[in-house]
């Protein structure tokens, strides 16, 4: 499904198309009129520089232009002169302008091939170049970064350009949704490699110290827009995504693959299919959890750098690495708070809250650090303590699923409903805090129908103090029901060793007398037997776990006993399950970091959002 939207001028009529699954882009479509038909494969991109001179406007080609990665739009200017660059330099004239909105690397710089947008502008005249000229190079102040509302006024104000100075045509190459989808991958993986080698530490702490004075070398402007890159880059790269390795193929490129939506700030995209039958996929339903669920809460830190919760783990850090590394804070140092190396969202909460508690310390060696007390001023306590409680609940619904805590398959729904009621605003939320759980409950909406899955609906079926399906939808409910009902009768009732069925009460009139069956269905009676059981009846309640529960009662319900353990297996993914299945054999080679890591993209992952 494409949305459009146009734009009409008397120069020019320009349409806007983008996809609707697209969020982080808006594309510019218009016809090709301007520019020649390039094939797949464009030739390597090259530098056009226009200079005014006294007899008009004379434009130089340089072939192989080194790509600045500052140069976000593609373009750089210095004093008017314009450089811009363009896909055939011999197709380039001193008429020709290509603009462009976002690049795509491969590995090296030269070896980039085209642009994901580019727009073409071919200029009719010296009033319009210079109109242009002056427009770009004192208004747009580049290098900048054009967001889709900024491009559209942009590709406005050339049009209004064009109306008045004479006529202006332009021309665009837009390749289609999966390659523009392949392209961000490279560009982000560029990007972060390009800090990387710009940044050089062995440690966080050195690492936060060398973010900030490299942010003050490239300017605030350029910072702002690349923060959510660097915030993340060095435990990102270092300590997980090139440290992960398992066994099983199929689990790791499932790690990599969330991972890889993990870098590119779009975790509301991750998707994890389970490849076995239903009794064999419990690992990775909660696999699936795990990752939307992290997903949903560590876009708070993938978010841009004047957003609150990035701003007060950037801020903490800064200080905390200036506080570690000063000589006279040495004494202080055991009542500091230490930055893992890790990236996952729990980490970074639970860091924030160990800036909160040690905040007292802080101030007390705030004048013994140089600069530290301008940084204090950037981080409003009370402020950082709110975001910790609107985090808080994800970190402990992380817990649940930890392999420490043996999860099972129909903690998701509770958890799921608990967090959706959490998000909701209340009266006594300031407007930052309503913004952050907007924005969380807005990405948790995107993932509620994949965490909510048919699978995690008949799981909590066979919790018996949640047997009743309440807290789910009417239709969810009765998909569920269908489901765990049609499977009963699959399963051999040979091998269902169970108690007398109950006798079918006779009428008394003669015409009614004659039974074709004098018991009840066995399935049926089951299903009934259990969905009206109390728990009460045999006085344990719930204390035991729902395994054991099934253990004890399996004599009462056999089918629904073997379907228990097939749902809810423990997934621990390198260890047999409570029923007495491995997930798979190469997984029990894996030792138990490995498998915490697997499992929940780290031992204590827990949630944190955008």
């Amino acid at each position: 499904m494409w949305k459009k939207k146009t734009i009409t001028s008397t120069a020019i009529q320009v349409e806007y198309t983008y996809p609707n699954n697209l969020n982080s882009i808006e594309q510019v479509s218009i016809p090709q009129q301007t520019l020649p038909n390039h094939e797949e494969k464009f030739e390597p991109i090259s530098q056009i520089t226009v200079k005014k001179e006294e007899n008009g406007y004379e434009c130089e080609v340089v072939p192989n232009a080194i790509y600045e990665p500052q140069d976000l739009l593609g373009a750089a200017f210095d004093n008017a002169d314009l450089t811009a660059r363009v896909l055939q330099p011999v197709a380039a004239s001193s008429n020709d302008i290509v603009l462009y909105r976002r690049t795509d690397a491969t590995e090296m710089p030269h070896q980039m091939k085209t642009t994901e947008v580019s727009l073409s502008v071919r200029i009719a005249n010296a009033e319009m170049k210079e109109a242009l000229v002056k427009y770009i190079s004192t208004d747009l102040m580049p290098p900048m970064w054009l967001d889709s509302q900024g491009f559209q006024k942009f590709a406005q104000r050339l049009l209004n350009i064009g109306a008045t100075y004479g006529k202006l045509e332009i021309g665009q190459i837009m390749p289609d949704v999966a390659t523009v989808t392949e392209r961000l991958s490279q560009q982000a993986r560029y990007a972060r490699s390009q800090i990387q080698e710009t940044i050089q530490c062995d440690n966080p702490a050195q690492f936060a110290v060398s973010v900030e004075t490299w942010r003050n070398d490239v300017g605030q402007q350029y910072a702002t827009i690349t923060i959510h890159y660097i915030a993340e880059n060095f435990v990102l790269k270092k300590y997980r995504l090139d440290s992960i390795q398992a066994e099983d193929e199929t689990v790791e490129v499932q790690i990599r693959n969330i991972l890889d939506a993990y870098n590119l700030g779009q975790p509301k995209c991750i998707t994890v299919e389970p490849c076995h039958e239903h009794c064999y996929t419990t690992s990775d339903s909660i696999l699936c959890s795990v990752a939307l669920l992290n997903g949903v809460a560590s876009s708070v830190f993938e978010s841009e750098a004047d957003y609150l919760p990035a701003k007060l783990f950037l801020s903490c850090n800064i200080i905390l690495a200036h506080a570690q590394n000063s000589e006279r804070a040495i004494k202080y140092r055991s009542y500091l708070p230490s930055y893992e190396k890790r990236s996952d969202w729990a980490s970074k909460c639970q860091f924030l809250s160990a800036v909160a508690n040690a905040w007292d310390t802080l101030l007390g060696i705030s004048g013994e650090v140089d600069g530290l007390p301008t940084l204090m001023l950037e981080v409003d306590v009370t402020q950082l303590r709110c975001v910790i409680s609107v985090l808080q609940p994800f970190q402990d619904a992380l817990g649940l699923l930890s392999i420490q805590n043996e999860p099972t398959l129909h903690f998701v729904v509770p958890i799921v409903r608990k967090l959706e009621t959490h998000l909701q605003p209340s009266s006594d939320d300031n407007d930052d805090i309503k913004h952050i759980k907007s924005q969380l409950l807005n990405h948790f909406m995107k993932v509620k129908d994949k965490l909510l899955s048919k699978m995690a609906c008949c799981a909590l079926f066979f919790d018996p103090s949640k047997k009743s399906l309440r807290i789910t939808d009417d239709n969810d409910r009765e998909i569920a029901r269908d489901t765990i009902f049609t499977e009963m009768r699959l399963i051999d009732s040979e091998l269902c060793l169970e108690m007398p069925l109950e006798k079918i009460k006779k009428f008394d009139l003669e015409e009614f007398s004659d039974f074709d069956h004098t018991f009840k269905d066995p399935v049926t009676a089951e299903f009934e037997r259990y969905i009206y059981f109390q728990i009460s009846q045999q006085g344990e309640g719930l204390t035991t776990s729902v395994l054991e529960w099934w253990k004890n009662n399996k004599i009462n319900f056999p089918r629904l006993a073997q379907l228990a353990h097939a749902y809810l297996a423990i997934p621990t993914i390198a260890n047999p399950s409570a029923y007495g299945e491995s997930i798979l054999e190469r997984r029990r080679f894996l030792d138990s970091e490995s498998t915490s890591d697997i499992l929940i993209l780290n031992a204590s992952a827990h949630i944190g959002g955008s």
